[in-house]
């Protein structure tokens, strides 16, 4: 029965969001056909009939039906906040629309709704939609309505850390039914209510007190065996088990799951799992490396005669560098020093003024005249906008290290190459040489721990000033 109301009440959510992005697309074209523009330069397509409207907008609906049930969006988010469920509604809600108007364009040459108008104003209606469902669902369940039944197998930190979370969040709509002990083990859990008994009474508690779902949180010393019974009494009653792994308590790991051979596993990134941001991120890489190439190419073709004029050696110089997941790549630079530099290098050893692995000294012998004119406004990285165009580099991100500079590096910095490096990054901007070699690695993990779109587009922005500046290496 309680699975019956569940599907019901997402069936119905389901409806209401298709309701919603009709009312968005019939909304932006009346608009435009009223005031006689379009309201983001792209207006629909007048001769395309009644017909082919409501086949486009068909594409919308089964787009959105589509990748919403690929990210699972109509899963219960009672315990969500609200910021969490809107941004994932705005990822389908971006996906959709991109994915609709391809197909749309694809199959009638052209668009009968206006992707852009229609983007935005269905983000303000899904975003008023949550709210007030949210507000309505607060109500019912402060008033003892539309809750479950939760029951603690194990007891312990981590189910009196959930059970206090869930008794100060009433609006949840939880109800903790008790706990099982899972064996002689820790204090009991104050906030978990009564003991029912330990594992042996799970058959006979889950008959008796109309769990709604069983939250499993073994401790550390329990057996495989402990909890794949647990599992397994929960399936047989069709009861939904959410277990929480004793070491969920780690920091700087994201769990996301993933299948191998047809069985499930739980995967720890080292920062956030953002596939869609993810996905922006390279896009922008790719379209900001494509036109930074074609601007500069004039000014690369001039740099490229000079350094081969300069000695007659080569134009690029090319060394292996470490990218993401401790893979090799070849990174490419404008050749800034004399051909034999890497046979000079063990000279100069003992002159290096950067502190930790990595070699550094200001008055580099084996920097040519051209050389330093172009690391002083960082010219010399140009044609890593190539690396970035393949996908070895990011436009932002830790600068890719060389091998000998990794094998030296202490534990805890070897995460930095957890990330596809880039072409600028923090150190670059607002550290460079004045930092020691701890800073440094501290900045690229701050940037790991803490980046966003929009510290890549201040980070890009502040790489122009200090190229203009001429504060390079």
């Amino acid at each position: 029965m309680l699975q019956s109301h569940s599907r019901l009440f997402h069936h119905s959510i389901f409806a209401v969001d298709l309701l919603v992005i009709g009312t968005a697309v019939l909304l932006t074209n009346s608009v435009a056909e009223l005031s006689g523009f379009s309201l983001l330069e792209i207006a629909p397509n007048k001769d395309l009939d009644a017909i082919a409207f409501l086949g486009q907008v068909a594409c919308i609906f089964a787009s959105w039906f589509v990748v919403s049930s690929r990210c699972e969006l109509y899963h219960s988010r009672r315990t969500e906040t609200y910021r969490r469920e809107v941004v994932a509604i705005a990822e389908v809600w971006l996906i959709s629309m991109g994915l609709a108007s391809l197909f749309a364009f694809s199959i009638w040459g052209s668009l009968a709704f206006m992707p852009p108008a229609t983007l935005v104003l269905g983000l303000l209606l899904f975003f008023g939609e949550r709210f007030a469902l949210r507000e309505v669902l607060r109500t019912l369940r402060m008033h003892g309505r539309n809750f479950r039944r939760v029951l603690f197998v194990g007891n312990g930190m981590r189910t009196e850390a959930l059970a206090k979370n869930l008794r100060t969040n009433p609006h949840y709509g939880i109800h903790i039914a008790g706990w099982l002990e899972f064996g002689g083990q820790e204090e009991p859990p104050r906030q978990a209510g009564e003991r029912l008994g330990g594992l042996q009474d799970l058959r006979r508690v889950l008959s008796e007190a109309q769990v709604s779902y069983v939250i499993l949180c073994p401790p550390r010393v329990s057996s495989s065996m402990e909890i794949q019974e647990v599992l397994s009494t929960c399936d047989e009653a069709g009861i939904q088990c959410h277990l929480v792994p004793s070491i969920t308590t780690m920091t700087n790991l994201h769990p996301s799951v993933a299948w191998y051979a047809g069985f499930p596993t739980l995967t720890f990134h080292a920062q956030p799992h953002l596939p869609l941001k993810s996905a922006i991120k390279r896009a922008m890489d790719i379209a900001v490396a494509s036109l930074a190439i074609l601007v500069f190419a004039p000014l690369m073709m001039l740099i490229a005669l000079a350094v081969k004029l300069q000695d007659g050696g080569p134009v690029f110089y090319s060394q292996r560098r470490v990218g993401r997941g401790n893979q090799f790549f070849d990174c490419l630079k404008f050749r800034t020093m004399c051909v034999d530099a890497d046979s000079r290098l063990a000279n100069l050893q003992q002159q290096n003024e950067q502190d930790g692995p990595a070699f550094k000294i200001k008055k580099d012998p084996r920097i040519t005249a051209v050389g330093r004119l172009l690391r002083k406004f960082s010219l010399d990285e140009l044609p890593q906008l190539i690396n970035v165009l393949s996908g070895d580099m990011s436009m932002v991100g830790p600068r890719p290290p060389i091998p000998d500079e990794v094998e030296r590096y202490e534990w805890w910095q070897r995460r930095r190459i957890s990330v596809r490096p880039g072409l600028t990054c923090i150190w670059q901007v607002w550290g460079r040489n004045k930092v020691s070699f701890q800073r440094w690695m501290e900045m690229d993990l701050y940037y790991i721990d803490h980046w966003t779109l929009w510290m890549d587009a201040k980070i890009m922005l502040r790489t122009i000033w200090t190229v203009l500046r001429g504060t390079g290496a």
